[in-house]
């Protein structure tokens, strides 16, 4: 289990190009909340939803 997680993380920190993994649970600050895109999520019912409560 150790040997996957090490692998994924080698992996995934080789395919982020200029992101950056963010290892604590609580998020950075940013200045601006605008400045953070939201995720879309489709425009049925379920997804419109929730964007919406990403909005806030």
């Amino acid at each position: 289990m150790l040997t996957f997680m090490r692998d994924l993380h080698r992996y995934t920190a080789r395919k982020l190009g200029d992101e950056r993994m963010w290892p604590l649970s609580m998020p950075c600050y940013i200045a601006e909340g605008q400045d953070i895109e939201l995720a879309q999520y489709g425009t049925s019912n379920t997804g419109r939803f929730k964007t919406l409560y990403r909005e806030g």
